[in-house]
Order: structure tokens, then sequence, then C-alpha cells
């Protein structure tokens, strides 16, 4: 399970930083980004070796071009062996 669970700063300008803990670790972290469509604009992945774990974005889609000011849904997703935690959050991005 993930705890502490935010993206900071939020909103952001040019980037943002998906923050969280969680127990058990090492574990794959992966971050879905979508627009209020449904449509997945990017993602990202980490290994997270310990408690608290940061992954940066720079506010970019698939095709590495900025994003439009606006609200956007994450989904953090963490593996761990056979376990899987996942859970929706918000992002909002503003100039």
């Amino acid at each position: 399970k993930a705890y502490d669970v935010y993206n900071f700063p939020n909103p952001f300008k040019k980037e943002t930083n998906f923050t969280f803990r969680s127990s058990l670790f090492p574990n794959d972290a992966i971050i879905s980004i979508f627009d209020l469509n449904g449509r997945k604009i990017n993602r990202l992945s980490k290994l997270c070796e310990d408690l608290f774990c940061s992954i940066p974005w720079d506010g970019t889609d698939f095709n590495n071009q900025k994003i439009n000011n606006g609200t956007y849904i994450y989904s953090l997703e963490l593996k761990y062996n056979n376990q899987t935690f996942s859970n929706l959050y918000k992002v909002t991005k503003l100039k």
C-alpha cells in the first residue's frame, strides 16, 4: 500500500514530483497520466528501493510536448512480488 501520496507542487507550472511512502520495498512504481477524456498522455516508472520515493515529471506527453493547462488524473501502481496496489489522484498544471 502507498501512504502520503502527493505531487508537489500542485498545481505546477514547469515540473512536479510524485511522492509517496510504502512499507514494502523495493517495489516497481508506475505513474500513468491521463487527460479528463481518459486518454493516457504519459507513463513514468521507477524502481523504489526505500520507504520514501519521488518520481519527477516535466509536464510533457509521450511526444515530449508540454501539456496544456488543466486538471489531469494519474494512477499510481506499486508492484511488490505478487502484490499490486493502485489508486487514482489528481494533478493540475497552471501557467
